[in-house]
Protein backbone atom coordinates (compact mmCIF):
# COMPACT_ATOMS: atom_id res chain seq x y z
CA UNK A 1 0.00 0.00 0.00
CA UNK A 2 1.04 3.61 -0.52
CA UNK A 3 1.35 6.22 2.17
CA UNK A 4 -0.68 9.41 1.94
CA UNK A 5 2.45 11.54 1.71
CA UNK A 6 3.84 9.40 -1.14
CA UNK A 7 0.56 9.69 -3.03
CA UNK A 8 0.39 13.46 -2.45
CA UNK A 9 3.95 13.84 -3.78
CA UNK A 10 3.10 11.66 -6.79
CA UNK A 11 0.07 13.83 -7.62
CA UNK A 12 2.12 17.00 -7.29
CA UNK A 13 4.97 15.61 -9.40
CA UNK A 14 2.58 14.60 -12.20
CA UNK A 15 0.32 17.65 -11.86
CA UNK A 16 -2.74 15.59 -10.98
CA UNK A 17 -5.54 17.50 -9.30
CA UNK A 18 -9.15 16.87 -8.38
CA UNK A 19 -11.57 19.10 -10.23
CA UNK A 20 -15.33 19.23 -9.86
CA UNK A 21 -17.36 21.06 -12.51
CA UNK A 22 -19.89 23.52 -11.12
CA UNK A 23 -22.18 26.21 -12.46
CA UNK A 24 -21.84 26.95 -16.17
CA UNK A 25 -19.05 24.39 -16.67
CA UNK A 26 -21.21 21.61 -15.24
CA UNK A 27 -23.97 22.18 -17.80
CA UNK A 28 -21.87 22.17 -21.00
CA UNK A 29 -22.69 19.68 -23.78
CA UNK A 30 -19.20 18.19 -24.30
CA UNK A 31 -20.09 16.59 -27.64
CA UNK A 32 -21.23 19.94 -29.04
CA UNK A 33 -17.98 21.71 -28.13
CA UNK A 34 -15.55 18.93 -29.08
CA UNK A 35 -14.52 20.59 -32.40
CA UNK A 36 -13.62 23.80 -30.57
CA UNK A 37 -11.76 21.87 -27.86
CA UNK A 38 -9.72 20.09 -30.52
CA UNK A 39 -8.77 23.45 -32.05
CA UNK A 40 -7.80 24.87 -28.64
CA UNK A 41 -5.67 21.78 -27.88
CA UNK A 42 -3.92 22.21 -31.24
CA UNK A 43 -3.20 25.88 -30.52
CA UNK A 44 -1.96 25.13 -26.99
CA UNK A 45 0.37 22.42 -28.31
CA UNK A 46 2.37 25.16 -30.02
CA UNK A 47 3.45 26.58 -26.63
CA UNK A 48 5.25 25.23 -23.59
CA UNK A 49 2.87 24.74 -20.62
CA UNK A 50 4.73 27.34 -18.54
CA UNK A 51 3.91 29.94 -21.22
CA UNK A 52 0.13 29.37 -21.06
CA UNK A 53 -1.91 31.47 -18.63
CA UNK A 54 -5.63 31.10 -17.98
CA UNK A 55 -7.16 34.47 -17.16
CA UNK A 56 -10.89 34.03 -17.76
CA UNK A 57 -12.85 35.75 -15.02
CA UNK A 58 -9.59 36.30 -13.13
CA UNK A 59 -7.87 39.59 -12.42
CA UNK A 60 -4.44 39.75 -14.02
CA UNK A 61 -3.12 42.46 -11.68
Amino acid sequence: SFSTSWFDAFKKRHRIAYCQLRGEAGSVDLEAIEPELAEIRQLCAMYDPENIYNCDETGLY
